[in-house]
C-alpha cells in the first residue's frame, strides 16, 4: 500500500482555556524522530506558564507566550522532517546515487553533523525573539531567550530560587565567561532551562519578574 505522510501545525496553539500540545498541535514525518523532543519541549514550555497562572502568578501575556515560542519551533520542525523525506524517498537510480553521494560528503564535515545532532535533538532551540525574555545588554555570548549552559562546579556565585521556579544568579567571573559575558551580571533562568534575562544590576531582574509576571 502507498503511505501518505501529513505535514500540518495548528494555527493556534492556545484558544481561550484550551491549549493543544505534541501531536496535537502539529504533525509531520517521523523523519528525524522529532516528534517526542517537539512534544515535549511543548510541555516543558507550557507548564510552568500554567503553574504561574494557576498560582495567581502572571496571566494571558504569559500564556499567550506559549504560541509565539512554540509555534515557529514547530513550523521549523517540519520544514526539517519534509526536507529529510524528500531525500529518503527520490526516484531513480541516478537521483539515488547523487543523494547517497552528497549525504555521504556532507555527514563528513564536522559542522554539518553538529547541525544536524543539534536540528533532530532540538539542543539548538532559542526563544530570543519571544515577548516574555529580558532584553540583550551583551553583544555576544549567551542571550536571553538562549537555553542556560552548563557553569564550572562552585561557579556560579550567589544562587536563589524564585516563587515561581525560576533560578536566579549573580555570576562571578568564572560564570559569566561560560555564559560569554563580563562580569557583574544577573541571572534569571526560567523553570524549562532557558533564559528569560540577563542584567548587568539587580534591580534589571525585579523589573523583569514585574512584566513576566504581570506586576507591572
Amino acid at each position: 500500500s502507498t503511505y501518505h505522510v501529513h505535514h500540518r501545525v495548528t494555527q493556534h496553539f492556545r484558544k481561550g482555556r484550551a491549549f493543544l500540545i505534541g501531536d496535537a498541535a502539529h504533525i509531520h514525518s517521523p523523519a528525524g524522530g522529532q516528534g517526542m523532543n517537539t512534544g515535549m519541549q511543548d510541555a516543558f514550555n507550557l507548564g510552568w506558564k500554567l503553574a504561574d497562572t494557576v498560582h495567581g502568578r502572571g496571566g494571558d501575556r504569559l500564556l499567550d507566550s506559549y504560541q509565539d515560542e512554540r509555534h515557529p519551533i514547530a513550523a521549523k520542525v517540519i520544514d526539517f522532517t519534509t526536507r529529510l523525506t524528500t531525500l529518503a524517498t527520490v526516484h531513480g537510480e541516478i537521483a539515488i546515487k547523487l543523494r547517497n553521494l552528497a549525504l555521504h560528503l556532507a555527514t563528513g564535515l564536522a559542522p554539518v553533523r553538529r547541525a544536524l545532532s543539534e536540528q533532530a535533538e532540538e539542543t539548538g532551540i532559542a526563544y530570543r525573539h519571544s515577548p516574555i525574555v529580558g532584553p540583550r545588554h551583551w553583544r555576544s555570548g549567551v542571550a536571553p531567550g538562549d537555553h542556560a549552559p552548563l557553569l564550572p562546579d562552585g561557579a556560579a556565585g550567589d544562587l536563589t530560587t524564585d516563587a515561581s521556579g525560576h533560578i536566579v544568579l549573580s555570576l562571578d567571573a568564572d560564570a559569566a565567561a561560560a555564559y560569554g559575558i563580563t562580569a557583574p551580571a544577573h541571572v534569571a533562568i526560567r523553570p524549562d532551562g532557558y533564559v528569560g534575562a540577563i542584567e548587568p544590576d539587580p534591580d534589571g531582574i525585579t523589573a523583569y519578574f514585574a512584566q513576566l509576571l504581570g506586576q507591572s
